[in-house]
C-alpha cells in the first residue's frame, strides 16, 4: 500500500502570509498584538533563515516603537562589504586587558 500524499492546505503558512502582506503593505507593516499575538520573533527568524524575503531582503521586527503593536519592514542586504586587514600586532590595548595581561 502506497503512503497516501499529503493533502495540501488551502490556508498559506503563517511565514508566507506574513511576507505576503509585509510586501502587499509596501515593506512596511504594523500589527497590534495586544491581543494573543502570534510569536513574530520566531516568524522573522524563519523568513530570514530560509530567505523567504523577495530580491534578497531580510524582514526587520521592532517591537519598541509603539507599546502593543509590532512593526515589521522589508531591509535590503548588502553582500558587498568586507573586512579590512587586522594589524599584526594590538599597538594599544584596552586598560582592563593591559591589566590582565602578564
Amino acid at each position: 500500500m502506497k503512503p497516501s500524499k499529503p493533502i495540501a492546505s488551502a490556508e498559506p503558512k503563517p511565514t508566507h502570509r506574513l511576507v505576503k502582506d509585509i510586501v502587499e503593505a509596501g515593506g512596511l507593516l504594523e500589527r497590534d498584538v495586544t491581543d494573543d499575538p502570534p510569536n513574530y520573533r520566531h516568524l522573522v527568524s524563519i523568513i530570514n533563515r530560509r530567505g523567504m524575503a523577495p530580491d534578497d531582503q531580510q524582514v526587520i521586527l521592532l517591537e519598541w516603537l509603539k507599546p502593543g503593536s509590532v512593526v515589521l519592514r522589508l531591509s535590503g542586504v548588502t553582500g558587498d562589504w568586507k573586512s579590512g586587514p587586522l594589524p599584526e600586532r594590538i599597538s594599544k590595548w584596552h586598560p582592563i586587558v593591559a591589566e590582565l595581561r602578564p
